[in-house]
């Protein structure tokens, strides 16, 4: 949480510096590439995964763990303003139900979901700053999705044909992103960024980014 406090300061700051203290082009240069390598974080998933907790009631503890997001982008800077790109990315979130004494037999009864997501996006993003080295932006994604929901448990009552009803597995399905960015370069090549939208499974999203060719983030 203290990296997500660091990097929204980061934006809130170089959000509000006077632009008569920058120089007055947009940090985006036509023909460059950009790479950049992040990870996730406040998951959609979180209340969907906590069903158990509720229909078990009292002596029912349950360990939410979510695992990324992580995602690599590929970013070219086609035109003065716009950029595409795809982003790939990986997650999995692991949900722990732990039932004290169920049904009253002197055992723990333990459920386990997990959901893996992977995601290939097509990205187009619109740049409207117009300070060096800050590199605000709005974009939209579509492309490729999987998911795969599997669920255990050591309570007798839960046979495997019961478990199997819940296991999902989606191998190819629609997959979209909308985001609202900035990137913010310390010098040429390396800078970091943050997104807040839907995001490969996550509504929030920070990393690093490296401009590939090296060329001034000044824009033509």
């Amino acid at each position: 949480m203290k990296f997500i406090a660091q990097l929204t300061f980061l934006f809130l700051i170089s959000f509000g510096m006077p632009v008569a203290a920058q120089k007055s082009s947009a940090a985006l240069t036509i023909g460059n590439s950009v790479i950049g390598a992040g990870y996730g974080f406040i998951s959609p998933y979180k209340s969907l995964f906590n069903q158990y907790s509720f229909l078990n009631g009292s002596g029912t503890a349950t360990s939410y763990r979510p695992r990324g997001p992580v995602g690599i982008t590929y970013e070219y800077d086609l035109k003065k303003r716009i950029s595409i790109g795809i982003q790939a990315a990986y997650g999995t979130i692991k949900n722990i139900t732990t039932k004290k004494n169920g049904l009253g037999s002197g055992k723990d009864y333990i459920i386990t979901e997990k959901l893996d997501q992977f995601t290939a996006i097509a990205r187009v993003n619109y740049h409207f700053g117009r300070v060096t080295r800050f590199d605000p932006y709005i974009g939209l994604g579509a492309g490729y999705g999987y998911f795969n929901y599997g669920k255990t448990s050591n309570n007798p009552t839960d046979t495997p044909a019961d478990l199997a009803i819940f296991s999902i597995n989606i191998p190819a399905t629609f997959g979209f992103t909308g985001q609202l960015g900035a990137r913010y370069y310390f010098d040429d090549i390396i800078g970091v960024y943050a997104e807040a939208g839907y995001l490969a499974g996550s509504f929030f999203q920070a990393g690093i980014v490296v401009n590939v060719k090296g060329k001034s983030t000044t824009a033509k």
